[in-house]
């Protein structure tokens, strides 16, 4: 900015902030049909400093992955889909880099 001392400055970025992310370590051999969790379960998501609730019980893991994308309170974190050769999981990813886009996740 203008308060800035004249001079002429190198800067060298070493490594530019990433956002969180978490893998789910539950195991789901199909995404379509294997149901996640009984009626009425919950999953509180925490961002940063905001939270929001999504109702997972008897949904696929695909329709988990919608619910926490399409919730109007949506704290600032995307859902995926994760297949490797052990089947399929649930990721979370931050929107925000840093302490704003930690990510925590409690299950009711």
């Amino acid at each position: 900015d203008s308060t800035a001392a004249k001079g002429n400055y190198v800067v060298e970025v070493r490594r530019i902030a990433e956002s969180h992310r978490m893998v789910g370590t539950t195991l789901f051999a199909n995404a379509d049909t294997a149901k996640v969790g009984v009626t009425d379960d919950t999953m509180a998501i925490t961002v940063g400093t905001k939270s929001f609730t999504v109702n997972i019980g008897n949904k696929t893991l695909n329709e988990v992955r919608d619910a926490i994308n399409a919730a109007s309170d949506n704290a600032g974190v995307t859902a995926s889909i994760l297949r490797d050769d052990a089947g399929f999981r649930l990721t979370l990813s931050a929107g925000e880099t840093g302490s704003k886009g930690f990510i925590g996740v409690s299950y009711h």
